[in-house]
């Protein structure tokens, strides 16, 4: 019995360390979005722009499903406003991500299949990887 209330105490500490340790982790995490965001209205190079929108969109897809959303629609119209068929597989991608997250299986395999054929057509194999990875 003893060695169980030592267990317990010891669980009981490690939780509250971990709760009071996660204000520190999403503020951490807000001042790196909103370090991308700065740099976002920065740079004018396409490549780093869409480099920043995935790194936005994966921090976003931990705290903010709408903002996530939204950062894969930015990605998209500048991927097509570029005419790059690399640039929309990356953008088609990140969008089939974000439709595997929030549970709609349908569109995130249409978005990831788009981007395979966009990887297979820019002969991107990296992205090719990335985009198989995705689909599981």
């Amino acid at each position: 019995m003893m060695l169980n209330k030592k267990v317990m105490k010891c669980h009981l500490v490690v939780a509250y360390i971990f709760f009071l340790n996660l204000p520190f982790q999403v503020s951490a995490q807000q001042h790196r979005i909103d370090s991308l965001q700065r740099k976002l209205n920065i740079i004018t190079d396409i490549h780093t722009k869409v480099n920043i929108l995935e790194e936005l969109f994966a921090n976003y897809a931990r705290i903010n499903v709408d903002s996530s959303y939204y950062t894969s629609q930015q990605l998209l119209t500048l991927a097509h406003g570029s005419n790059d068929v690399n640039l929309a597989s990356i953008a088609h991608r990140v969008l089939g991500t974000f439709h595997s997250q929030v549970g709609d299986r349908d569109s995130a395999i249409y978005y990831l299949e788009m981007a395979l054929d966009e990887a297979d057509e820019a002969q991107n194999h990296k992205e090719r990887g990335r985009t198989l990875r995705n689909l599981g």
